[in-house]
């Protein structure tokens, strides 16, 4: 209970630090007592060889989670809406050689990265398309140099006017990833091009599932039990009758979706009363009970809205820690 009371924010764990970490070395001895290291691990987001590692992991993930960590999280999220440029700049490009591809199915970390380079590749010459993406395993295979190949052909894609619909996987994250994951989107998102949600159905605990949908076009489809990330198949489907299927599966999903973000214009005066209002670091926040508007005060003045609970949560406890009221 004490737990759940820090999780639900009406306590914080910097209150007893010594106390909190006994209790997380008894949950991770207890954890690999009974062969549970695969469900901490999802929580804290961290793999640990030992109880003493784990015990590190859970304290540091209570710790992120709700206070100091998230905290300078939120804080770096905010300065990053206020240094925006007011206009568009050029940036430097990087060129992707594409070669010809028409594999029907790709194998591992590597095959997934083909066939989303072939995906995103071919919607970027096509342009004018609706991608519909939605995938719950690790993003460990965006990482090293195919993050800047995946990075140009996203923009390509949105330069051509290839809109897409979101569906991000924030279970099991800590605050600080969600922030730091939700900047990096930020330049996209400004695009108008993207439409970002999560999902409020609880995540399944055996399977992952990918779908990246080109709408009427191409899908990459792949559903695998969770650890065999390097052996997994992964369809490239072409054929109408499974489109229409892997759409209607994806609007399926999107029911039961909330806006992760959403970036529009306001009227500051329709919001006096409703909320209150804070201001930080060339920022203006407007606190309500069950989301947060961080408006950009240079131009163009510009807002984000935040529902989420967990994030409306961490910049409660920021504004709080520093004394904005």
């Amino acid at each position: 209970s004490y737990i759940s009371r820090m999780k639900g924010g009406s306590r914080m764990p910097k209150n007893n630090p010594s106390l909190i970490y006994r209790i997380c070395g008894l949950i991770a001895a207890r954890g690999f007592e009974k062969n549970r290291q695969e469900e901490l691990t999802a929580l804290t987001g961290q793999q640990a060889e030992d109880v003493t590692a784990m015990t590190s992991a859970l304290f540091g993930w209570l710790y992120d989670k709700r206070g100091a960590g998230g905290s300078q999280a939120v804080g770096r999220f905010i300065d990053r809406i206020a240094s925006m440029p007011g206009e568009a700049h050029e940036e430097e490009h990087t060129e992707i050689i594409i070669k010809p591809d028409y594999a029907k199915v790709y194998t591992g970390v590597a095959g997934l990265q083909s066939a989303v380079t072939r995906f995103l590749s071919t919607a970027a010459k096509a342009g004018n398309r609706t991608l519909m993406l939605y995938s719950d395993q690790p993003t460990g295979w965006l990482s090293g140099s195919f993050h800047t190949v995946w990075e140009e052909l996203m923009r390509e894609c949105l330069e051509n006017n290839v809109k897409m619909k979101i569906i991000h996987n924030i279970e099991h994250r800590m605050l600080s990833e969600i922030f730091e994951a939700i900047s990096s989107w930020l330049p996209l998102y400004m695009t108008g091009g993207i439409e970002s949600y999560y999902c409020t159905l609880n995540e399944g605990e055996r399977l992952y599932s990918t779908v990246f949908l080109d709408e009427g076009h191409a899908c990459i489809e792949s559903t695998f039990v969770r650890g065999m990330e390097g052996t997994a198949r992964y369809r490239y489907i072409t054929a109408a009758d499974e489109l229409l299927y892997a759409k209607q599966n994806f609007e399926t999903v999107l029911l039961d979706c909330r806006p992760l973000i959403k970036i529009k214009q306001i009227d500051e005066l329709s919001l006096i009363g409703k909320y209150r209002i804070f201001s930080s670091n060339g920022i203006q926040l407007y606190l309500g009970e069950r989301d947060v508007i961080i408006q950009k005060l240079s131009t163009p003045k510009l807002s984000f809205c935040l529902e989420h609970p967990d994030l409306v949560r961490a910049i409660r406890l920021y504004i709080e820690e520093r004394n904005l009221y």
